[in-house]
């Protein structure tokens, strides 16, 4: 079978996604994606023969158009390689809503003898009913549409109704890391996964949000942290991280600046992080503060849980998913509340234990519980 990604080959996810799902699957894999940066993705993709026809690289025609740049690049490589026998699935990754989708649609998905459209969360949860509608010429060809979570679907039919519902299949990303945990545990303690990170161990770590995002609203957790008394706030340890995800130096500045205004231990997280870094991160963070306006049950919210971490969630995303197996985790409806919950799991009022319960999400959320869910797409 031949497939054409359209994504992001330095995203973590794509690169996941083609090792645990494709390749035992696939003859030929290409993806259309700007040139891989990762050393250690390029390593991955050169290994197993992975091609990357990057849209970022040819044409010198359009230098100081990039946008356009990108069009025709994309439109070159991918027909040139059709070429050479069409592909058997084009498959959209994070479903634009720009002029993008509506060039995909009108250049792109020709060359392939099957459409499928997948959206991964913020591509769907944060847009506006008018952006989503671009995607309808697109929508209309694809022969399935995936996306994970219940929060998702509802806000799917919301905008397009029901016009879609026989293409629909449910599909998650699976977490690799789950296993990087379990093996981290064997042989590092929690103080040693806190060394590690210059987290110190004697202190509560208090994780704000899990990316760089704007959307992951450091600032309004901080201004909040900043009413602790000064007894708490000298029992914590910040942490956070902002390795992907940002969008300008400004924001990096703003929350150093901001953080750096409270008596309070921090530690700010620049570098990349490979699996067993990230696992030794989930590992040492005590407390995760969620806050975003929306979220499909993301990967990082379950690695943190799976790790032994107290959720500490708005009550405006509901994780269906922690509550169908009774995952245990702390709402708030305002952010002001922040500070007393803090307070009161500092001072042992609040105790939340997932020990014997967080198998469950090994069994239902690891890529190989849900394999079978994405080879439907290809079906």
């Amino acid at each position: 079978m031949k497939i054409l990604i359209i994504g992001n080959a330095n995203s973590f996810w794509i690169k996941e996604y083609t090792e645990y799902i494709l390749l035992e699957e696939c003859n030929e894999i290409f993806i259309a994606s700007k040139s891989v940066i990762n050393k250690d993705f390029k390593d991955f993709y050169n290994k197993h023969n992975i091609n990357i026809l990057q849209t970022d690289r040819g044409t010198f025609l359009f230098d100081r158009i990039p946008k356009l740049k990108t069009l025709v690049n994309m439109f070159r490589k991918v027909k040139k390689e059709a070429g050479n026998g069409m592909f058997d699935v084009i498959h959209i990754h994070s479903v634009p809503s720009n002029f993008m989708i509506t060039f995909l649609n009108k250049f792109i998905v020709r060359f392939g003898k099957k459409i499928v459209c997948t959206y991964w969360g913020s591509d769907l949860l944060s847009k506006t009913r008018e952006q989503l509608m671009k995607a309808i010429p697109c929508l209309d060809k694809a022969e399935c549409i995936s996306y994970s979570s219940d929060g998702m679907d509802s806000y799917f039919h919301e905008v397009f109704g029901d016009i879609y519902n026989e293409k629909i299949v449910r599909a998650k990303f699976g977490i690799s890391i789950y296993d990087v945990i379990d093996e981290e545990k064997k042989h590092k303690t929690k103080d040693e996964c806190k060394e590690f990170f210059n987290i110190e161990k004697d202190k509560i770590s208090v994780a704000i949000g899990y990316n760089g995002s704007l959307r992951q609203q450091h600032l309004r957790v901080i201004n909040e942290l900043s009413k602790l008394n000064s007894d708490i706030l000298d029992k914590l340890n910040i942490v956070i991280q902002l390795s992907y995800g940002l969008t300008c130096d400004e924001y990096r500045q703003n929350i150093i600046d901001e953080i750096s205004k409270i008596n309070v231990k921090h530690v700010i997280i620049n570098n990349f992080l490979n699996k067993d870094e990230s696992a030794m991160l989930r590992i040492a963070t005590d407390i995760f503060i969620h806050a975003q306006e929306s979220d499909a049950f993301s990967a990082s919210i379950q690695e943190c849980v799976y790790a032994g971490s107290i959720l500490v969630n708005p009550s405006w995303i509901m994780y269906k998913e922690f509550d169908d197996i009774g995952i245990d985790y702390i709402k708030y409806n305002s952010f002001d509340e922040l500070p007393m919950i803090i307070k009161d799991i500092t001072d042992g009022k609040i105790k939340i234990s997932n020990n014997g319960k967080v198998r469950e999400l090994y069994k239902k959320y690891s890529w190989n519980a849900v394999k079978e869910d994405w080879l439907k797409l290809y079906k």
